[in-house]
């Protein structure tokens, strides 16, 4: 294919891939259209998150700093291992961000227990 033949596929592949607004995960059925739906999800998490760790009291965040960077560090470390089988897969991001969303909302759950 020639380089303006290239790059006429791939603006039309950008074009018809999902948009976050008006994206419906539940119909996705393409492996690609999938792993973007969980890689939002988990972004979605992420963002929550942050939310969360931001209206804890300044006391909270100053005592739990130090948990919070050790969470991180090992929640990413077992979602490589847990999709690990499947690196260099098509359904790898599916399983690494699926990890990622679940082990972040059990943590908000544990942050939300530490508000006052």
């Amino acid at each position: 294919m020639r380089p303006a033949g290239a790059c006429a596929v791939f603006v039309l592949l950008a074009a018809t891939a999902p948009g976050r607004a008006g994206q419906d995960c539940n119909k996705a059925i393409v492996q690609s259209d999938i792993n973007l739906c969980m890689q939002h999800n988990y972004e979605d998490a992420d963002a929550e998150l942050n939310r969360v760790w931001k209206a804890l009291p300044q006391e909270a965040r100053d005592r739990l700093r130090e948990d919070e960077r050790h969470w991180i560090t090992s929640r990413d470390i077992a979602c490589k291992r847990a999709a690990a089988e499947s690196e260099g897969g098509s359904i790898y991001p599916t399983e690494f961000y699926g990890c990622l969303e679940e082990r972040t909302r059990k943590r908000i759950k544990e942050l939300r227990a530490q508000m006052p």
